[in-house]
């Protein structure tokens, strides 16, 4: 039998989804395309019964699927699934991503994108808008439907945000080492390392949602701290990538701008370490 090659390899992460990861399969199967996918899960050692929803819905699907179920949880030992399990063994020209408790709405998702990236070789990926839930479904924030397509310049790529479960992207070497894999914001560290290799472009259709967890995310405390996390993230790509002036640049200015909104969220929750880390802050 001829093995067949696929255009997409769609990457699902998994770790104790039980309750949303069945949305979240059923999104990916939905896909009507007129090219072949394939689909990767990785479970990273569930304890919630994760592990047997994904074994039992994708029977049907088992050419098309390969599952790297962990009986050690990686994540705890330094690893990035999508990183180190992933990618090294995607076969698709192109790379889709959702998380397994986020899930697709539009069954056109991977064909509307994958069109548009086979026009526009220019690009290294594209997005679109997703809606944010809660934990139990209930919308937070809507989007409309737009009639623009918006074009990014590589150097502008850095200053603009793209969910992760939206992208799209060519599978290329990235050029990831251990020091990037340090970083907390996996998605800032992936669209800077794409931006290397071309511009991005956000489509006009809502093509899937992504939750919101409660726990720390009304809490000052827990801003605060995550816009440290995404800073320092910025610090390690300019830090350990290779990127071009252009790109490092623009990534520059990014961190100035972050680097103030520190401050002065410190200022104001009188945040006395972080304020003076921040405030004499030199990354160049």
């Amino acid at each position: 039998m001829k093995k067949i090659t696929p255009k997409v390899t769609v990457a699902c992460i998994t770790f104790n989804h039980a309750p949303y990861i069945l949305k979240c399969l059923e999104g990916i199967f939905m896909q009507v395309c007129d090219f072949d996918f394939e689909v990767i899960i990785h479970d990273d050692c569930s304890t919630d019964g994760t592990q047997d929803i994904i074994k039992e819905y994708v029977r049907p699907y088992k050419d098309k699927v390969r599952l790297i179920l962990q009986d050690v949880n990686q994540y705890s030992q330094g690893k990035k699934p999508l990183i180190d399990f992933i990618l090294p063994v995607a076969r698709g020209k192109y790379i889709a991503f959702c998380e397994g408790d986020d899930y697709w709405t539009d069954p056109l998702k991977l064909q509307k994108q994958v069109d548009f990236l086979e026009k526009h070789p220019n690009l290294s990926f594209c997005s679109h808008e997703v809606e944010r839930i809660t934990e139990n479904d209930e919308l937070l924030m809507s989007s409309e439907e737009k009639t623009e397509v918006l074009y990014f310049e590589r150097d502008k790529i850095v200053q603009n945000y793209f969910p992760t479960l939206s992208l799209v992207f060519r599978n290329i070497e990235l050029g990831y080492n251990e020091d990037l894999l340090k970083a907390f914001n996996g998605d800032a560290v992936l669209v800077t390392l794409l931006s290397v290799h071309g511009g991005a472009a956000h489509l006009p259709f809502i093509g899937a949602r992504y939750r919101v967890h409660s726990k720390g995310i009304y809490s000052g405390e827990a801003y605060l701290n995550n816009m440290v996390k995404s800073l320092d993230s910025r610090l390690i790509i300019l830090k350990h990538a290779k990127l071009d002036s252009l790109i490092r640049d623009e990534l520059g200015s990014e961190i100035k701008r972050r680097r103030w909104k520190i401050v002065k969220r410190a200022i104001r929750e009188v945040n006395f370490r972080i304020l003076f880390k921040y405030l004499f802050l030199k990354w160049r």
